[in-house]
């Protein structure tokens, strides 16, 4: 049994700079080529990815040139060959935010309601699903892309915006996917 659940919602949370948005990357790699999550043998079975399928990588913070460089690096590192970046490139739906917000809530306080964006995204994603098969994952990078700045300190906020991310991954239309986001912690002393 692997520990990246399909139909569940994630969060790969450590601080800035660390590798993150490369891990998520890694990830849909992975998953797209049916291959585990860094690297083989024994000490890495629990990094054993779900079952090949399609993945989409949403990098909030990079325009479609960075998405396209990532891409590139991360087939570069993986030493992959060209019938394998193919594979990959089927298999992949990567989309850049341009470095805007896409809030997935909107509203206030006691009032946060799933966001235009998220229907529209979700929109997307289910005609992609019925013209190329559902999806094994949707990856977010970084998670405050896409939440409300509220989300870091409304537990109101973060819970509706967990609940708009299970919509995600509990639906039929979209193949039930893993839905993981990245989050920035605070460093160890108390900055960040």
């Amino acid at each position: 049994m692997g520990v990246l659940p399909t139909g569940k919602v994630g969060l790969l949370a450590a601080p800035g700079g660390t590798g993150k948005t490369f891990a998520l990357t890694a990830l849909a790699f992975s998953i797209a080529l049916g291959r585990p999550w860094f690297g083989n043998g024994a000490n890495t079975s629990w990094l054993n990815c779900p079952r090949r399928g399609r993945v989409v990588l949403l990098l909030g913070e990079d325009d479609t040139h960075d998405v396209q460089r990532r891409i590139l690096t991360q087939a570069r590192a993986l030493g992959l060959c060209d019938s394998d970046r193919a594979g990959v490139n089927a298999q992949l739906l990567a989309l850049g935010g341009q470095g805007q917000r896409f809030q997935l809530l909107c509203g206030e306080k006691e009032n946060y309601a799933e966001h235009p964006v998220a229907s529209g995204l979700y929109e997307l994603l289910r005609q992609e699903a019925l013209e190329r098969g559902p999806f094994r994952a949707i990856l977010l990078d970084p998670l405050s892309r896409f939440s409300p700045p509220e989300a870091e300190t409304d537990n109101h906020a973060a819970t509706r915006l967990v609940e708009v991310l299970e919509r995600f991954a509990g639906s039929a239309e979209l193949g039930r996917p893993l839905v993981m986001a990245s989050h920035h912690t605070r460093k160890g002393n108390g900055e960040g």
